[in-house]
């Protein structure tokens, strides 16, 4: 999806909540095995070259909001609030020691590892390279 959009293609997506999460107000959405919906969709978006444009544009301007470091910072701040949570399971005390993410980050395709320490005191970010 997110190759699709940055090239400029109009999203017709399954209305599952992750994707809805992640594209909603940019892609049309058709309940999963919905043939005949599916099929008038896509016949639309065909017949209509200002729909499937506008579209296309939506898609393209959310595709370059999903960058790695947006990523990146979504974990971080779960984390953190992990570590300032009033919860037993996740309170002040836990301690992660390490966790590696790893994303794509570049148009090469080019592997970046990422090394998360956290602890109550600090979280931090420290980029691997390979």
């Amino acid at each position: 999806m997110l190759e699709a959009a940055l090239s400029g293609c109009a999203l017709v997506l399954s209305d599952l909540p992750s994707l809805r999460e992640n594209w909603d107000g940019a892609a049309v959405f058709v309940e999963p095995q919905d043939d005949r919906t599916l099929r008038l969709t896509l016949e639309s978006l065909i017949a209509n070259p200002d729909l499937r444009h506008a579209l296309a544009r939506r898609a393209r301007s959310r595709a370059l909001e999903l960058t790695p470091e947006r990523m990146a910072g979504a974990y971080l701040a779960v984390y953190r609030s992990l570590l300032t949570s009033s919860d037993p399971a996740g309170g002040p005390g836990m301690r992660i020691v390490m966790f590696h993410l790893s994303l794509l980050s570049d148009e090469r395709g080019a592997l970046d590892l990422m090394r998360l320490e956290l602890d109550p005191a600090s979280v931090s970010i420290a980029e691997l390279h390979p």
